[in-house]
């Protein structure tokens, strides 16, 4: 196009423009067949990978208006194909693992090959891992002598240590469930717990009767009457199902405050233990180091995740897991190669001097969870240990739902890919998965399973405020999971 003015003939003529003024911005225009523009973007903030994905996703939202033009724009799927072939890839967890029912059956596998190893050492001694088994068949018996029923909830509110890991493996033995009652709770926190959960049993011992709330439940006091409990010879234990039964009750602030009782089942126990063994990887070898309240869901790691493999848990007290100082000194002295711990943990042994001038534990795995993970956390940490991961999941997902390898050389904090039999989805505030890149309202997990885990109203333990139906993009199936 050209037209002339006095003393000028004027045209138009095509400029590149080799700079961006906005961040992101983008020009369209009407080309009669087609709708045609332009996207300039800066550089130091945006790759072409990303703007090429923006396109695509625009190209979605404008098929779907023409088609539904009073669809509500939060409501749009955003997921280009090249976006939800990903989605599903990231999402292909299945994996057959051995069939079992429990951790017990595999911690019974351990009895012929690992059966004179130490399985648990504490405060409190060292037990073998046929010890170990012994005791927890006597203490199953004494508690099913008491009335325990398989289903039922007992509570637990001990020292740390390997009589800890009696109890625990004992009641699950009797085909019950434990509620982790931690002595240092407020007592009318306690109260609440003990009444909503309706236990059959509690498990405490005499120095920490006056903290534990008063209760109509026939009270076990493992300290005093320890030679009774593992004196049952008797070992004719009711047969329990325990794959769908529940293996533990964690209760959660819930958004309100008031406590929410997560019920777990063995089978999501088992599924998150032989994820772990795979990856983030333990063998018999290993000895791991246990710092975590067993109020703390993340405590299930620690404590079964080595038994189920012959490998050994260090049990530390509570003084011992708070004290910077005392941790160091167990790594050494029990020759630790794998620790879980949250990050104020970690920060912990770092202001003991645990890596100071350049110290380098080649033999050590860090997991850390359970907190955000701070980007210079996690270069401290890389650059002084044989491998960190960071771990993420919440309570309702059973303990960690994805991990990832820290590269040393390329240090940041994602989260990384689902385990086993997981699927991950990040949403916006109409349950709708958004395209890669973009913040998410929400972090929606959903088991394989199709069989979210929420607390169960029957038991008086909470129900959660607000529920999505939620849609897995690589299934024809919609599915309730809490928010």
């Amino acid at each position: 196009m050209s037209f002339t003015l006095p003393n000028a003939t004027v045209s138009v003529m095509e400029l590149q423009n080799f700079g961006a003024m906005y961040d992101l911005h983008t020009f369209m225009w009407d080309s009669g067949d087609c709708i045609g523009g332009v996207v300039t973007y800066n550089s130091d903030l945006f790759d072409e990978r990303f703007v090429i994905r923006l396109v695509a996703t625009l190209e979605v939202a404008a098929e779907i208006l023409i088609e539904k033009p009073n669809v509500e724009i939060r409501k749009l799927p955003f997921l280009s194909e090249p976006d939800l072939e990903l989605l599903k890839r990231v999402n292909r967890t299945e994996f057959d693992h051995a069939i079992k029912t429990s951790v017990v059956d595999l911690f019974r596998e351990q009895l012929d090959i690992n059966g004179e190893r130490t399985a648990i050492s504490g405060a409190d001694g060292d037990m073998t891992y046929l010890e170990l088994d012994t005791y927890s068949d006597s203490f199953a018996a004494f508690l099913s002598s008491k009335g325990t029923k398989p289903g039922d909830l007992v509570g637990i509110g001990v020292d740390r240590g390997a009589r800890m890991m009696v109890a625990l493996l004992g009641i699950w033995k009797a085909g019950a469930a434990y509620v982790p009652l931690d002595p240092d709770f407020p007592t009318d926190r306690l109260a609440f717990m003990m009444e909503a959960a309706n236990l059959s049993a509690l498990v405490t011992q005499d120095s920490l009767v006056s903290r534990m709330p008063k209760s109509n439940c026939p009270r076990i006091l493992l300290d005093v009457e320890w030679d009774e409990c593992v004196a049952v010879t008797d070992h004719d234990l009711p047969p329990a199902s325990l794959g769908e039964e529940i293996a533990y009750v964690i209760f959660t602030s819930g958004s309100t405050g008031r406590p929410k009782g997560v019920q777990v089942p063995h089978r999501a126990v088992l599924n998150f233990l032989q994820s772990m063994v795979r990856k983030p990887g333990i063998d018999a070898s290993d000895s791991l180091l246990a710092v975590t309240t067993l109020s703390f869901d993340i405590s299930v790691l620690e404590l079964f995740l080595p038994i189920c493999v012959g490998a050994r848990t260090v049990i530390a007290t509570s003084d011992q897991s708070s004290d910077g100082r005392e941790i160091l000194r167990l790594v050494h002295e029990q020759d630790i190669s794998l620790m879980q711990a949250t990050p104020s943990t970690w920060r912990l042994m770092l202001s003991e001097g645990w890596l100071d001038n350049d110290r380098v534990w080649p033999d050590f795995t860090a997991l850390c969870g359970g907190e955000a993970f701070p980007l210079d956390l996690a270069k401290i940490l890389s650059a002084g240990v044989g491998a960190v991961w960071n771990m993420y999941g919440p309570t309702e997902t059973t303990v960690w739902s994805a991990c990832k390898r820290i590269d040393p050389s390329n240090v940041n904090t994602r989260i990384g890919w689902p385990i086993d039999n997981t699927g991950v989805f990040i949403l916006n505030e109409a349950g709708i998965p958004v395209p890669p890149g973009v913040p998410g309202l929400a972090f929606h997990i959903l088991s394989s399973s199709k069989k979210p885990i929420i607390p169960n109203g029957n038991r008086n333990m909470g129900q959660y405020d607000q529920l999505f139906e939620v849609r897995n993009p690589s299934e024809n199936d919609w599915t309730a999971v809490p928010r």
